[in-house]
Parts: C-alpha cells; structure tokens; sequence
C-alpha cells in the first residue's frame, strides 16, 4: 500500500483573464492584447464580451483559482497519488517415482491505484494478472533425457479517466465536433499554452495481452558430448483498446493563425476561438 504526496506549482488564468480583463496581466512586462481584425489594442485591454467563445468561457472554469502571489506559478496544491498490490504466488516440485519429475507454478496478481492532477480529475488504474507453468521431466536412460513445459499468463490493464465515470459528454455540450461518442472518452478537450498549465486529462485505455507456450527436447549424452533436440510453439495475443485523441486537443500561442493580426497572448486566441494547432479526431 503506497500513498505518495507531491507539490505542484503551476500557472493559471486570473478571474479577470477568464473574462477576457488582461489590464493586471504581466509576463516580462505588461501585457497588450490586439485586436486580431485590426492589430490595434482592444480598448482598455480588455475584450469585449459579445467576442469571447462559450466554449473557452465553460472550459476556463475548470481551472482552478490562484492561491499564490504574483503572475507566474501562482497556484499551489498538493497531490496524493495512491497505489496498492497484492500478489499471491505458489510452487510445486514432486518426484514420482526414480524416472520422473513434475514442477510447476502459478501466480496472481492484482494493482490498482488513484492519480489526481491539479483539476481534481482523479484517474482510476487497476491490473489484473495470472501466470502459470508446468513442467515434467522424464529419463529414459542415462543417456536420454526427455523435458516439456507449458506456460500460460494472461494480464488486464484498464485506466478509467475521471470524466467517464460521470457519464457527462463535455465535448458534445460545448459543440466541438467530430470528437468519440464512447463514454470511456468523453470529457474536456486538452488544451495547451504558451504561459499556462495545459487542461487535460487521462486517456481512457484497457489492454488485455495473452501469452501461451509449449516447448518439447530431449538430451542425448554420450562420453563428453550432449546433443539437444526439441520444437517450441508460442502464441502472442494483443488486444489493445484506446483512441489516444478522443477527445480533441488545441494548442494556444498567441499567433492567432487564420487572423490579419496576432493577439500576442494565447489565452486571448483561447478566449477568441483561435488555435494555433487543432487536432481532432
């Protein structure tokens, strides 16, 4: 059972930059938003509402309030990730009579674990796994010895993202389109800037991987010499099940591409609907 604590320092938007205020914005110096129309600043640096998005209005409050002084990493807050484990193991070897041996073993395990980040969005992993072999061994004289095995294992992996265990499509009720319909993907786009912590949050993942094997030989020895003969089937099975871009995700620079003019600050593009990068699925 492990519990770890971090502290995390990161950058978030001011109420005022959440409603398009940059008049106490400072990152190296004052900062100027321009009109993306005309290149001109907006009139006391501040944009007017009928111009901001709905969609960056709803997403910006999933950021947290500042905590701490100044304009850079101005929220503080700690997180406790918890994982736990159980294995369970077991092992036979047993003769039976002079000419034959059998061993063997199996194995099971089992994790799971909490991840939050500095949203609250706490993901859920959990593993399940069983692994077990058997081996016999037979002589049929000093000089010929036969060996076979089998061995099996099979592990599960699922990462559940915090979104999907409320059943709440964010992408569909803000309008972005083209994004999955599967409910194990819903949630925010991810979001990234040039001067802010990016919003994001797990990818929804379950790999299921199986692995089956048989192996045969026989060992002659005759004076100083050993020859080994034998065959091995194996079986590999991977069956993976993610879509690492469900959701959508936007980068912000403050270039306002598709624009006259740039902003020169990227939440200002994310306030006006002006990625620098999209991606969608």
């Amino acid at each position: 059972r492990t519990r770890n604590a971090t502290t995390s320092s990161v950058t978030v938007p001011t109420a005022l930059e959440r409603l398009g205020d940059f008049t106490q914005s400072v990152v190296q110096g004052p900062v100027i938003v321009n009109d993306p129309t005309n290149g001109n600043p907006f009139p006391g640096n501040k944009i007017p509402a009928l111009q901001l998005n709905n969609a960056a209005l709803t997403l910006a409050n999933y950021y947290p309030l500042p905590n701490a002084p100044g304009s850079r990493l101005n929220y503080q807050t700690a997180l406790v990730s918890v994982s736990n484990q159980d294995n369970l193991n077991a092992r036979l070897n047993q003769s039976i009579g002079k000419k034959d041996r059998l061993s063997g073993g199996v194995g099971w395990q089992r994790s799971s674990g909490v991840n939050p980040n500095i949203f609250s969005f706490i993901d859920q992993t959990s593993n399940y796994g069983v692994n077990a072999n058997v081996s016999w061994s037979h002589t049929f004289s000093k000089r010929l010895i036969q060996n076979a095995s089998f061995n099996f294992s099979r592990s599960r992996t699922d990462l559940t993202p915090y979104f999907a265990t409320l059943n709440q499509n964010v992408a569909q009720q803000l309008g972005i389109q083209n994004t999955s319909p599967l409910p194990q993907d819903w949630g925010p786009p991810n979001l990234s800037f040039t001067n802010f912590a990016g919003l994001t949050d797990g990818v929804a993942s379950l790999s299921r991987i199986q692995n089956t094997g048989f192996n045969y030989g026989l060992n002659f020895i005759r004076a100083k010499h050993q020859w080994s003969f034998g065959t091995g089937y194996s079986r590999q099975q991977l069956n993976p099940r993610t879509d690492p871009n469900g959701r959508g995700a936007f980068t912000f620079t403050g270039g306002t591409p598709g624009a006259p003019f740039p902003t020169g600050y990227d939440f200002a593009d994310f306030l006006l609907d002006k990625p620098a990068v999209a991606s969608i699925r």
